[in-house]
């Protein structure tokens, strides 16, 4: 491994990060508090400079600008620069999952002073496909560890996620993420993890067991009513593996149990701090 390699620990496991790379390897402000010295469990190279020829033997997922295929025993997950899907553009990763190894390809511009390949979202699709493999969810959503009380806050674009975080910042609780969450099942509890996102400046690597979901959406008063949790209600707020059936698989059964064991609420608020008052009162 090299000298140079970073331990970041999301959603309780830990990430060996191995820059290769002439420039310095820039890691963002947000995740270095993710950074740890616990053994890897996952390894991820990243390279600065273009991929090599893959044998491009099945395609699984087409997006238009992302594409997916089988390589042998591997994945590789493009994102197209140009308008030839057949071509292999600056931005893949190449994921081998028997040695819990994955290649990120991205050449960094030759004016840029450092090397960031992080901040590029193939690194969240990375995550995605990581956690559906039997280890967890990715939810659109904040969240945020009250004395040891995990809440998650779910909506649509607008709906307030990156708000309430905000709110609750200065509240004496810790902010877990505010767009993204992960979400794990240990030992029959589900916990609430946070995410380092390149562009979330509120998130912490904490962990609390997740005791409440709220689905948010702006109100001319704060009111809540306790819903019954469906598949249906979560379903277009979680982040899914479209590439891989066993993930999808896993991430459904996964939402579908979350919603009958954690409470679920539609919760409206004014966004001002009497949303967390209110919200405390309540539970």
């Amino acid at each position: 491994m090299s000298d140079r390699h970073i331990i970041v620990t999301i959603g309780g496991i830990s990430i060996a990060i191995i820059p290769h790379s002439d420039k310095e390897f820039h890691l963002p402000n947000n995740c270095m508090q993710f950074v740890t010295s616990r053994k890897p469990e996952e390894f991820l190279h990243v390279w600065d400079c273009d991929a090599p020829h893959f044998s491009l033997e099945k395609n699984m997922f087409n997006s238009g600008d992302t594409s997916a295929y089988v390589s042998g025993e591997e994945l590789i997950i493009i994102s197209h620069s140009s308008d030839k899907p057949e071509a292999l553009s600056q931005k893949v990763i190449r994921i081998n999952p028997r040695l819990r190894s994955t290649d990120l390809y991205y050449r960094s511009a030759e004016n840029e002073q450092y090397f960031d390949p992080l901040k590029h979202y193939l690194f969240r699709i990375l995550m995605i496909h990581i956690f559906s493999q039997g280890l967890g969810v990715m939810v659109h959503a904040s969240g945020v560890n009250d004395s040891g009380r995990g809440m998650m806050f779910a909506g649509r674009s607008g709906a307030g996620k990156s708000t309430m975080a905000a709110l609750w910042k200065d509240r004496n609780c810790t902010v877990l993420g505010e767009d993204t969450v992960i979400i794990r099942k240990i030992e029959d509890r589900f916990w609430l993890y946070g995410v380092p996102w390149k562009d979330s400046t509120l998130s912490s690597p904490e962990t609390c067991p997740l005791e409440d979901i709220f689905f948010i959406e702006h109100a001319q008063e704060n009111n809540i009513v306790q819903e019954k949790g469906t598949l249906k209600s979560i379903l277009h707020h979680s982040l899914f593996p479209l590439w891989n059936k066993p993930g999808m698989k896993f991430v459904t059964d996964s939402l579908s149990e979350l919603v009958k064991k954690v409470p679920c609420y539609n919760l409206g608020f004014v966004p001002n701090q009497s949303v967390v008052d209110f919200i405390r009162a309540t539970r």
